[in-house]
């Protein structure tokens, strides 16, 4: 079983009290896909600009991590910069441009969109949280903290 995440593919750039990173991967679905590819291949749908690199996508490199969803449109790749405070529990928004994050219309790879049985023997395509639901109260998903 594999898993979808759709979301920001993005550059940060990040102020601490003990230093400060430049134009950084980030993006909530960079980070999911490669958290969650320690646990199960991963299908990323997202969006970039022309100015989103290879260093960038090496990250995703040598991990069971698909691409075949992320887009790549002209113009520049979303970007979020952030100051942490001495704690790194809080933090500020210096600015959010979202670039061409704004006009992403995710498109889902054919062959990601192909559906699989899901725990109620239905397709994932009619799978729903009344499916998820129905799931843990038998026990067969683990509950979430």
């Amino acid at each position: 079983m594999s898993i979808l995440v759709v979301g920001s593919v993005a550059y940060d750039t990040v102020e601490t009290p003990f230093g400060r990173a430049q134009r950084v991967l980030g993006g909530s679905a960079s980070f999911f896909s490669v958290a969650a590819s320690f646990f199960a291949p991963v299908n990323l749908v997202g969006v970039v600009g022309q100015d989103f690199g290879e260093e960038q996508l090496a990250a995703f490199r040598g991990r069971p991590i698909d691409t075949e969803g992320l887009e790549r449109m002209e113009g520049k790749t979303f970007h979020w910069q952030g100051r942490y405070s001495l704690d790194l529990n809080s933090r500020d928004t210096i600015c959010t441009d979202l670039n061409v994050f704004e006009f992403f219309k995710p498109k889902i790879p054919r062959a990601t969109a192909a559906p699989r049985s899901c725990s109620s023997g239905t397709s994932t395509r009619c799978c729903s949280a009344r499916c998820w639901s129905r799931s843990r109260r038998r026990g067969s998903w683990p509950a979430t903290p």
